[in-house]
């Protein structure tokens, strides 16, 4: 699901992954704005059980200039049920919003048997969680599949080697398709994050 937001005086595409579950729930990944309309689609395809903030920087991409604000607490009214999953350090960085669980490097029981998971190390400005699905083969990110934020993370590491040990494991995975924040590659994924990252490998 796509839309446009801005992001520091510019406008870009985002867009919000929704996996569906084995137990025909949905997680949704980098909530974007919700619409009747995007509500509407989403009852179609499932119960929505789990949203996940990718990053710590994600929640602030919506701010820009005072418009688009971080639409969180529009899915917490909207359902109320689903658990609302955040990377470390978001729940202390934004104490405004409502956070039910902190997400580790290693998938949380309820998408455990669907997804792999890990947190990009090494960033803490950023904190990324990027997820693997392993029956599409498909890895979701929300700004490392972003090559600006790529250029921005030489500068921006506090800690090289495990920002590279993240990114070994990442690509240890099996996949061709990434879907990101703001770009899909559905083929050769692998080697295009393996190229715009090559400087830290």
């Amino acid at each position: 699901m796509e839309h446009s937001a801005r992001s520091w005086g510019r406008w870009i595409q985002a867009r919000m992954t929704i996996v569906r579950l084995s137990d025909d729930s949905l997680f949704l990944i980098s909530p974007v704005r919700l619409t009747k309309q995007l509500q509407g689609r989403l009852e179609v395809l499932g119960p929505v059980r789990h949203i996940s903030v990718p990053n710590k920087f994600h929640p602030h991409t919506h701010q820009g200039v005072g418009v688009n604000p971080f639409p969180w607490e529009d899915y917490v009214r909207a359902y109320p049920e689903a658990k609302r999953y955040a990377p470390p350090g978001l729940d202390k960085k934004r104490k405004d919003l409502h956070v039910d669980r902190i997400l580790q490097d290693s998938p949380e029981p309820p998408w455990k048997e669907d997804l792999d998971q890990t947190i990009f190390q090494g960033a803490p400005v950023l904190e990324e969680v990027a997820f693997f699905h392993r029956v599409s083969q498909t890895l979701i990110l929300g700004d490392l599949g972003r090559v600006r934020t790529a250029s921005f993370l030489r500068w921006g590491l506090l800690n090289h080697r495990a920002a590279r040990r993240s990114l070994e494991k990442i690509l240890d995975w099996d996949f061709g398709r990434i879907i990101a924040y703001d770009r899909i590659w559905e083929q050769n994924g692998k080697d295009a994050l393996r190229k715009a990252y090559a400087w830290l490998l």
